[in-house]
């Protein structure tokens, strides 16, 4: 497992590589794809930002 998937901070907000992961899944492109574009990446950093992704969404907000 990479660092930045241990790493709070990380796992609290994406740095930009973690952003960029996150729009090019929206758009549909595979993890082997991403992990060939960024060799620096692991599986667990995508992850990691998957996670990140599924926390937000299930903020609840309150209405004012």
């Amino acid at each position: 497992m990479s660092e930045r998937a241990e790493d709070p901070v990380y796992r609290v907000r994406p740095d930009a590589k973690g952003r960029i992961t996150l729009g090019k899944l929206a758009e549909g492109v595979s993890s082997e794809e991403i992990l060939q574009d960024f060799p620096n990446l692991e599986l667990q950093d995508i992850y990691a930002c998957l996670s990140y992704a599924a926390r937000r969404v299930d903020f609840e907000r309150l209405a004012v």
